[in-house]
Formats: structure tokens, sequence, C-alpha cells
């Protein structure tokens, strides 16, 4: 079997366009290349601006040569695979010819995608410079969120463990439960947030007072707070969207998270140990730690699985 045949497949084009621009040759095409035909397919390669110098050593593609028959059903497997895998094809089929997605972007798409909530961590044995490091650089991430005007109306505050804030985080936590569930649910749940090495609250500047005039009890959620304005509600966006930027760096870097809402931060006792100014809302509080290397026991809730085309509509 001739190769030009071989290649007449589009699917196989795309596959040879982007392994021309790796430094060698997938494995499924080892023993395709030869350095006879170097001269004459870099000439064709220099004509439509298509070469790729990865270092001193050019490698080409023999695309006149006789495929050998195990060559060939290596490359008719590799078509078949391609073909049959919709991710692959989404991330790939539709630019590989013009624009190969690089490893690199398709690794962060695919980080994007195995990112998920996790609770509880395991033990923590990392010290507070590890984890003051890691949401210093999530943090820095976080900012570069985009906002309207570039107000930038949100903040940031860390609490690492163990100090004093974290105990009292923990109190306020052990007391919101009380009110709700047994002493020995609400012992638990104190037990569980004092067993978390580090969180970070993030704030956002709403213009108008969240904060009611009249609050006796600390531990009482404050009633909720709507958006006053278009702009109060956009900086809210962008608050989330520095949220998932943390969340994503921490994944990165194998570190797990929680982005938590509810109750503990809807307290005045929290808010006061955050230091929130009145304008001030509290878009959540990020849990962080190590993941569990456990075998999950029972079924694992999973999201909805759609196709991209019942999700994403051309207009």
């Amino acid at each position: 079997m001739n190769t030009s045949h071989v290649f007449r497949s589009h699917l196989m084009q795309q596959f040879m366009a982007a392994a021309r621009t790796q430094s060698r040759p997938p494995l499924a095409l080892i023993g395709v290349t030869s350095d006879e035909s170097t001269t004459t397919s870099e000439r064709n390669t220099n004509q439509q601006r298509n070469t790729h110098d990865v270092s001193s050593t050019r490698r080409t593609y023999n695309t006149g040569r006789l495929l050998s028959e195990s060559e060939s059903r290596t490359l008719s497997s590799l078509a078949s695979m391609l073909s049959s895998s919709s991710e692959h094809r989404m991330f790939t089929s539709s630019s590989l010819s013009s624009d190969p997605l690089s490893t690199t972007s398709l690794d962060f798409q695919n980080m994007v995608k195995g990112r998920k909530t996790t609770s509880p961590f395991a033990v923590d044995t990392r010290d507070v410079t590890f984890w003051k490091d890691a949401l210093d650089r999530a943090v820095a991430c976080g900012v570069t969120a985009p906002n309207h005007k570039r107000t930038e109306p949100f903040r940031f505050k860390r609490l690492l463990a163990p100090s004093e804030s974290t105990q009292q985080l923990a109190e306020i936590a052990f007391q919101v439960s009380l009110r709700k569930s047994s002493v020995e649910e609400a012992e638990r749940k104190r037990h569980k947030w004092q067993q978390i090495p580090a969180f970070l609250v993030t704030l956002v500047d709403q213009g108008d007072s969240m904060v009611p005039e009249y609050q006796n009890d600390r531990y009482e959620p404050l009633p909720y707070v709507a958006p006053a304005s278009e702009l109060a509600l956009e900086d809210y966006a962008a608050a989330c969207a520095a949220v998932q930027n943390v969340l994503l760096s921490l994944h990165a870097e194998g570190i797990a998270s929680k982005w938590a809402t509810g109750p503990v931060i809807e307290t005045p006792a929290f808010r006061h140990l955050v230091q929130a100014r009145p304008q001030d809302r509290v878009v959540g509080i990020i849990m962080v730690g190590m993941p569990q290397i456990t075998t999950p026991v029972g079924p694992r809730r999973r999201r909805r699985r759609h196709a991209i085309e019942e999700i994403l509509q051309d207009l």
C-alpha cells in the first residue's frame, strides 16, 4: 500500500500535519521517516512555510516509500481510533490542518475539566509557609479575572491554621450548626473545620450596606440583600470569575479545594472575623487542603452529561 493512498483520508492528513510539528515522530510513524528524503521534503515544506525546527536536527516524513504490512495496520488502527473518539475530535479535528493545538493547550483544557470540589481533605503534614505561598500564587491568578471598567472590586482574606482566627471560624461553624442540629452533629462540624489547613474568603464591594441596622444574634444569618445596581451585579460576577481562577490555580498544583457558601458566611460573627466592611458582600469561603488518596465507596455523583451540541448553539 502506497502512503499517498493512505493519506487520502482527511483525518490522516490532519494527523500528519500535526506530527510534523513534533520533535520526534509518534509511535505510529516510526519507520516512515527517512534521512534520504530530507532534502526533498525540506524544499517542499519550506515552500509551504510549514517547517518547524525543533533542534539542530530536522525530521521529515517520506510519503513515497511503500509501507510494510505492520505499518499499514498501525496507521489503519490509528485512523479508526481517532474517528471513533468524539472527545479527541472536539479538541483536534477542526484545527489540526491549519493551527494544531499544542500539548500545553490540551493539558490545560483537561486540567480544567478535571477540577472538582473536594471534601473532606487528607490529614495535613505541610507547614504554614506551603499554604501561604500556594494561596499567594492563587490570588495572583484570581486578580486577573475580567471586571467591568477595571474596577477590581474583589478582595481576599486568608486564614491559616493553626491560628486564633481558624479556631474562631470553627466556633462559628459550631454555633451555626447547633441552631439547626444536635450537639453531636455540631461538634463534628467544629472538628471538621478545625482540620482544614487554610481558608480564603472572597469579598466584593457592592456599594450599599449588606448589614441590617439591628441584629441581636451574632450567629443568626443575615437577610439576603440583592445587588442594587447593574454595576453591583457585574462586580459580583467578576468576583466569581476570580474565585474560579483561584480554584484552578490550586488544582494545577495538586491542591484540593471547596468553594462554600451558606449560613456560616452570612452571620455577623463571620463578617466581624474577616473584617468585612458594611458594603462588602461575602462571595464565599474557599476551603483548601490536600486530596484524600482513597477509593470512593458507593456511586459517585456526576455532572449531567450532554453532547456539546445540546449545550452550545450557533446563531
